[in-house]
């Protein structure tokens, strides 16, 4: 299993209350478009977006298509969302912290 599909299952876990004991210590509380968000300590994001069932992060300014994570690395510019009030951050390069606020664009 890949560490990234590892991730996604352990934050997917965590969000159904089903975390196993001593896997992660610290979980937080994000707001993703008004709405509160479960996640861990030390997850970008993007991944706490992914495993919250929020893959569109913005839409296409020209077409209006529904845009998400694609490279994971920052590379792509495609995860970008207003993050505390920053418009275009990347959201796989930024870790979340208790009490973030994110505005994606969907």
């Amino acid at each position: 299993m890949s560490i990234l599909r590892m991730l996604l299952w352990k934050l997917q876990e965590l969000q159904r209350g089903a975390m196993p004991i001593n896997f992660i210590s610290a979980s937080i509380d994000i707001t993703v478009d008004g709405q509160q968000v479960r996640t861990v300590m030390g997850a970008t994001v993007a991944a706490a977006l992914i495993a919250a069932d929020r893959p569109v992060l913005r839409r296409s300014p020209r077409a209006g298509t529904p845009r998400g994570v694609h490279c994971g690395m920052g590379h792509c510019f495609e995860c970008l969302v207003t993050i505390d009030g920053t418009p275009g951050r990347r959201a796989c390069l930024v870790e979340v912290r208790d009490g973030m606020s994110v505005e994606t664009g969907r």
